[in-house]
């Protein structure tokens, strides 16, 4: 049960703080809020499961905890769909090769 609500409270807190640098368009600017945006996914990912531990250790039932690993897993989708907006601007996720190399001849 405190999974469930630490989880969004954590994602939220761990994303406003890894977003708070200013991001230029350089490829240095943009190299170094990558790397921190992945640690920040890395410390979200260790603290849930110490929460949802905390949860399966308290015996709040392992549905509890199913529905908490659900629910880190969209968290983290959501805040991964972001930045790769915040990175890539509107490019498709699932852009072809073709596409791709167009978009780079553009530039």
């Amino acid at each position: 049960m405190i999974a469930l609500i630490g989880i969004p409270i954590i994602a939220l807190i761990c994303y406003k703080t890894a977003t708070l640098m200013p991001l230029e368009d350089t490829a240095e600017s943009k190299c170094g809020f990558a790397q921190t945006m992945l640690g920040s996914i890395t410390l979200q990912n260790v603290l849930f499961v110490v929460l949802i531990a905390c949860d399966l250790i308290m015996d709040s039932g392992t549905v509890f905890a199913l529905l908490a690993v659900a629910e880190s897993f969209i968290c983290i989708g959501i805040e991964i769909v972001f930045v790769k907006k915040m990175l890539m601007g509107d490019v498709s996720l699932f852009e072809t090769k073709e596409e791709f190399h167009e978009r780079l001849q553009r530039k």
